[in-house]
């Protein structure tokens, strides 16, 4: 098995995020139990910079996310970027990967079709974070 490239790797990891940001959303939102407490002032601040730090996570995750939405997007072929879109979940902020064998129906194409549009969006994007990668001197 080879390894995975730097695409394959920040594809992955879109599913992952759009899991933590949900499950982040939900810890932001009820940081304690609902309980009917009067709480002190100084509570509520270690909630409030609870919550502040809670959201900043969210924003660069989110920030990732959005990133490489924007690098498929660059991708010219519209087929190969929902191939993508499809399998890594970067449609509509899904938490599960498209199942291979679910694409073929949903695009109507055979199988060796999507691997083969799969690898082609996978290079491009090898290419074009190579583009972006800053030199090393």
């Amino acid at each position: 098995m080879t390894e995975p490239t730097k695409a394959e790797i920040m594809l992955d990891s879109v599913t992952k995020s759009n899991r933590l940001i949900n499950y982040l959303r939900f810890c932001k939102e009820h940081p304690i139990p609902p309980l009917r407490l009067d709480l002190r002032p100084s509570t509520k601040v270690s909630i409030k910079a609870y919550q502040d730090g809670v959201q900043n996570y969210i924003d660069r995750l989110t920030a990732q996310n959005e990133k490489v939405v924007s690098l498929v997007k660059q991708i010219p072929d519209g087929e190969v970027q929902l191939v993508l879109q499809l399998r890594y979940g970067l449609l509509d902020n899904a938490t599960k990967k498209t199942p291979w064998l679910d694409i073929p129906a949903m695009m109507n194409y055979e199988m060796e079709t999507i691997y083969r549009r799969h690898r082609l969006g996978i290079d491009h994007l090898n290419a074009l974070l190579e583009q972006n990668a800053p030199e090393h001197s």
